[in-house]
């Protein structure tokens, strides 16, 4: 069996670094975490598609029978490390729809201001959209 042996989180440039820690329930009613998995992926970007929340959780399954054959991980739970994979990916999916919101949040507020200066919302849109992006570190 092959174990991870670094317990950190984060974004890399070509790609997204999804850290989940599985709980399960020990002896004495104790729980514990039955496993960590460090799972990079890459986005590409250069044909978006929208994927429904049934696919990305197939997709999480899979990939959970897969580490489960591999031996990258050892569990009881295969449906545990699963749900805890769909919702990362869910999250990170969502990532951008989030910023998108954020951005409008903001343009609005200065919506006026815009209009007097005669600013494109859509180029003001890229712009702090750019801005979040650098700000939460994000890649997209």
């Amino acid at each position: 069996m092959r174990t991870c042996q670094s317990y950190w989180s984060g974004c890399r440039r070509d790609g997204h670094v999804i850290s989940l820690a599985v709980p399960e329930l020990g002896r004495g009613g104790t729980t514990r975490i039955s496993c960590v998995l460090h799972y990079f992926f890459q986005l590409h970007t250069t044909n978006l598609m929208l994927l429904s929340k049934e696919y990305v959780g197939y997709l999480a399954r899979q990939v959970a029978q897969k580490l489960l054959a591999g031996e990258f991980i050892e569990t009881a739970n295969v449906r545990a490390v699963g749900d805890a994979l769909n919702n990362a990916l869910l999250e990170e999916l969502q990532l951008e729809d989030r910023i998108n919101d954020e951005v409008r949040l903001i343009l609005e507020q200065y919506q006026d201001e815009m209009q007097r200066a005669g600013a494109s919302y859509q180029e003001m849109f890229k712009k702090v959209k750019g801005e979040l992006v650098r700000k939460y570190k994000a890649v997209l």
